[in-house]
């Protein structure tokens, strides 16, 4: 039998996106693998939940309505250095970007298999 240790905690997953399908896909995603996820529709809402609350992964859309995931990648990593962070996109332009930033990046749409094998790279 495995005892539970009491005080561990599930892997918390911020996904942030203006695209609410975008956000349940990948959240639902996360989900199976063990993560509890909030969403965030935009940048100040993830801003929150960062200040707010311990986060294990940072899964962003790069271009949101009132923000850029790059710089929200930067800030969230830098109040948690833990942090693993992976950016998502639909546009070549952002993904450049993202990746002249150094920040890994999904690009959507992606499969569940797709995800899986991007978090795993990250982690490893």
């Amino acid at each position: 039998m495995v005892e539970l240790d009491p005080i561990a905690r599930p892997r918390r997953a911020l996904v942030v996106d203006d695209n609410v399908a975008n956000r349940y896909y990948a959240g639902k995603i996360l989900r199976q693998r063990g993560y509890d996820v909030t969403p965030a529709q935009g940048y100040y809402e993830a801003l929150k939940v960062i200040s707010s609350t311990d986060v294990d992964l940072l899964l962003s859309d790069i271009r949101l309505g009132t923000g850029s995931g790059i710089v929200l990648a930067r800030l969230a990593k830098n109040t948690q250095p833990t942090l693993t962070v992976l950016l998502m996109t639909a546009y070549i332009d952002a993904e450049i970007d993202a990746g002249e930033s150094g920040w890994p990046v999904i690009r959507i749409p992606f499969g569940n298999r797709d995800l899986i094998k991007r978090l795993q790279h990250l982690s490893s």
